[in-house]
């Protein structure tokens, strides 16, 4: 009986270890888009224009001209400037302008 005890016991444990150590290791929501900016095609082109240029260091370079509609521009900044601040150490004051 003892012996039985203590393999569940082990098992109980394994179990709840292994549980506790994918939560911790599951990555941080930082994303502060809304699920209607994921969907958004002018977002995410912004989002991941600024990737590369966090990933390649280069300094933000706004292009929404690419984007015909203000409402577009407007989008495409928004996902430029939250990804390109998530992304680079500390943020960057320029993103202002």
């Amino acid at each position: 009986m003892n012996r039985v005890v203590s393999y569940l016991i082990t098992v109980i444990l394994s179990v709840a270890f292994t549980l506790l150590g994918q939560v911790g290791m599951r990555p941080a929501s930082t994303s502060a888009a809304s699920p209607g900016q994921l969907t958004n095609a002018a977002f995410q082109d912004g989002s991941y224009l600024a990737k590369l240029d966090v990933e390649n260091g280069r300094r933000p370079h706004l292009n929404a001209g690419r984007w015909s509609r203000g409402e577009d521009r407007a989008s495409f900044i928004a996902g430029y400037q939250q990804t390109y601040r998530r992304l680079s150490v500390g943020g960057n004051p320029d993103l202002s302008d």
